[in-house]
């Protein structure tokens, strides 16, 4: 997530036992998947929200992968609104990579 939002970990990351870690550095990535490198990492973490998703974790991988064009990835600063009351439900769906949502209702 990292890499695809070009920022900074957030928190420590601690094994629980012993194990093996490897370490890719950004220009490996790239040069290994090229340079739609974030696109495929993208695409991954829409289809890790879907798998997580007692809703969507039934859709075939192909369904994400053929609308993944569909999609485009937005950044929100903390406190700027998301969606804008008087919005029709139904009219977009939202895959929250990171961070959460809040509802505020202004009176």
């Amino acid at each position: 997530m990292s890499v695809l939002m070009e920022s900074y970990r957030t928190m420590d990351v601690v094994a629980s036992e012993h194990c093996t870690l490897y370490d890719i550095s950004v220009d490996t990535l790239r040069s290994m998947l090229g340079e739609n490198y974030k696109d495929l990492l993208f695409l991954n973490c829409i289809k890790s929200c879907f798998q997580q998703s007692a809703y969507f974790k039934k859709l075939d991988n192909h369904f994400i992968e053929d609308s993944f064009t569909s999609f485009k990835l937005v950044v929100f600063p903390r406190g700027e609104v998301v969606i804008k009351a008087g919005t029709l439900m139904s009219a977009n769906l939202l895959v929250v990579l990171q961070g959460n949502l809040i509802d505020v209702i202004l009176l």
